[in-house]
């Protein structure tokens, strides 16, 4: 008699997570991926620093241990839209 056959199963493929940008475009120069973002993790309280390469604009806000950088340039944009609007009123 012969041997049964092993059923051979599928290969396991690991889901590929997408990377997130730390370098960003600039809002007030428009430079392609000058503004690049550190995140100050040792430092009390934890900060993340962004700043811009070419025309030197910079912003720093508190981090907490789940922040990625994209977070920190959303609160960076989410602050210059915010200084547009009461510019705006006046």
């Amino acid at each position: 008699m012969g041997k049964r056959k092993k059923s051979s199963k599928k290969p396991v493929t690991k889901a590929i997570v997408p990377r997130l940008d730390t370098t960003f475009d600039c809002p007030f120069c428009h430079q392609l991926k000058s503004v690049s973002v550190t995140m100050q993790r040792s430092s009390v309280p934890m900060r993340g620093v962004l700043s811009c390469v070419t025309c030197g604009a910079r912003y720093q806000c508190e981090i907490h241990a789940l922040s990625e950088p994209v977070d920190v340039f959303s609160e960076w944009m989410d602050a210059i839209e915010e200084v547009n609007t009461v510019r705006e009123e006046r």
